[in-house]
């Protein structure tokens, strides 16, 4: 259990977490602005793992907020179960939940709705919708890749309430991260390192017959093909070494996961690379870091024209620049206005909007 406390605090929130970076990762600005949290909120908060809290369940009745965390492997009643507990333990907080997954659904809509008060989410559909809408696999990418393929899938839908909607909230994504939070808080001496590759590929997640290996094949294809620019290795190396050649590289290839955003599109921009994306704009994310030609190009997502748009930006200095520079300061922007415990607060207090 880890405490942030003020003698002069008015109100209690509690962290109920998992211990996985990618959890973490929406967990740390808690603790890099609590001075902020703490002077403008008076807030003290108490981070719990989320197993401990589940062996040992402790009453707290001035417990103003609950922010919580599962993994996505949890079954409904699991899910039920949790919730139970905490209610029972903080009988008068407002629950928060923040969904760390990595696909765009609401898949656990159903069974929250009546359980939350607030859902943060990384990221979700423009169309609103298009949830509740049945789908070949689990996923919108599921679906497009699966199709693609000519992959046989099972139809899926999930039941999402509209009343559900109401409660939707867009928060960051792998920005707030531990090794990455603090170099958007500083300047930007990323941005004009020297580039010794043009194009950084690190790739892996191939190598089976589901559509997430053969999406991931055809970007290793993809790029395999790619002639008159200098390129990464693709496979393996430590985390030190992706993170250099990051650096080194005027451009990187991201493809999606089994959600759209990943890392190396956080990773990418911290260094002044430039990102090369499958086209987001499907997606509301907050801030917003996918406008094409402006913050990131878009490729299309069967990646046809991944070395046209990598000719076109090492043929263009100035369009390199804008779109790293852009991209770079919305996210700094975003962490130096203090934008983060301003909307954690308004999801405490229920008052922010989408």
């Amino acid at each position: 259990m880890k405490k942030f406390r003020s003698q002069y605090s008015t109100e209690k929130w509690i962290l109920i977490t998992l211990h996985n970076a990618i959890s973490q990762s929406q967990i740390y600005p808690f603790y890099f602005f609590g001075e902020y949290l703490r002077n403008e909120f008076s807030v003290e908060f108490i981070e719990i793992d989320l197993s401990a809290f589940e062996a040992t369940p402790e009453r707290q009745d001035d417990v103003a907020a609950v922010f919580f965390q599962f993994w996505i492997d949890k079954t409904h009643d699991q899910i039920e179960g949790i919730v139970e507990k905490i209610k029972k333990s903080y009988p008068h907080a407002r629950l928060i939940f923040i969904d760390s997954f990595a696909p765009a659904d609401l898949r656990y809509a159903k069974v929250l709705n009546p359980l939350v008060d607030i859902y943060i989410k990384k990221s979700l559909l423009k169309d609103r919708s298009l949830y509740g809408k049945p789908t070949h696999g689990d996923t919108n990418l599921s679906d497009w890749y699966g199709q693609h393929f000519h992959i046989k899938q099972d139809i899926s839908s999930f039941d999402v309430p509209d009343v559900f909607l109401n409660k939707l909230r867009v928060g960051p994504s792998f920005f707030t991260a531990p090794y990455l939070l603090p170099t958007f808080w500083g300047n930007r001496n990323n941005l004009g390192s020297e580039r010794r590759f043009d194009l950084h590929v690190r790739l892996g997640g191939a190598g089976s017959t589901g559509w997430y290996e053969r999406m991931r094949q055809l970007s290793i294809n993809t790029v395999k093909q790619i002639t008159k620019a200098s390129c990464t290795s693709i496979g393996n190396v430590s985390k030190t070494h992706y993170l250099t050649e990051m650096r080194k590289s005027m451009a990187c290839f991201s493809p999606f996961g089994y959600g759209e955003i990943c890392w190396r599109d956080h990773e990418a921009i911290a260094f002044g690379t430039v990102l090369i994306k499958p086209d987001m704009n499907h997606l509301e994310t907050y801030p917003n870091i996918y406008a094409n030609d402006e913050t990131y190009i878009a490729c299309h997502w069967d990646f046809s024209d991944l070395q046209e748009c990598l000719e076109r930006l090492l043929d263009d200095a100035s369009l390199r620049q804008r779109v790293a520079t852009n991209a770079f300061d919305i996210l700094s922007n975003y962490l130096t206005e203090f934008n983060f415990p301003k909307f954690v607060h308004q999801c405490a207090q229920g008052d922010c909007v989408v």
